[in-house]
């Protein structure tokens, strides 16, 4: 959603050409990352209702978005202190702890 309101489209106007590029790294990035683009296939050795799967999940959305604040930050439609605000707010601190805990272990 971060990358489509960054370089989506407006009602009625063509799609900002900025934006498969963009779209087509962060496919690329989870490919390599993760062997696949597909939930399903990414947690197959997960039980469900597991607390692992869910860490394993939250680690991946983590990894995720702070590779989308990276290409909003490059792209130049974020502005470093706008994210560095949200996390001294907490708005995203929580997502960061979570990823980093995880990676700790």
């Amino acid at each position: 959603m971060a990358l489509g309101m960054a370089w989506g489209r407006n009602h009625g106007e063509a799609m900002d050409d900025g934006m498969f590029p963009v779209a087509a790294d962060l496919h690329d990035y989870i490919k390599a990352e993760y062997k696949s683009t597909c939930c399903r296939v990414i947690v197959r050795n997960f039980e469900f209702a597991s607390p692992e799967r869910k860490k394993h999940c939250v680690t991946i959305t983590g990894r995720v978005a702070r590779w989308v604040a990276d290409q909003l930050i490059e792209g130049g439609q974020v502005d470093p202190g706008q994210l560095a605000s949200l996390q001294m707010s907490g708005a995203i601190q929580g997502a960061d702890q979570t990823t980093d805990q995880v990676e700790d272990k």
